[in-house]
């Protein structure tokens, strides 16, 4: 798990290096603070409402998930050619 977690921090720092065509910063972003952020959160939402400290590794899985339905919208959209103006649009 820390590997991916390790591979995930890597690749967040990578798509915050390329420019915003490439991929969304949001994606990246995600993927950096998964770790950092998710793991308090967990610990802290698992001891409140179970009493008990527990696995804490749903906390950064949320964020990691977060960041591939990101990347994998943008994906599509350029697959696709369309655009985030024709999204909006058509909402």
């Amino acid at each position: 798990m820390l590997v991916a977690i390790g591979g995930a921090i890597t690749f967040g720092v990578a798509i915050l290096r390329t420019d915003g065509a490439t991929a969304p910063r949001l994606a990246g972003w995600l993927l950096v603070l998964a770790l950092p952020i998710g793991v308090p959160v967990a610990a802290a939402f698992t001891a409140y409402v179970m009493g008990d400290f527990a696995d804490p590794w749903a906390g950064p899985l949320v964020f990691l998930g977060l960041a591939w339905i990101v990347l994998g919208q943008h994906a599509r959209r350029t697959l696709t050619g369309e655009s985030t103006q024709s999204m909006a649009e058509s909402a």
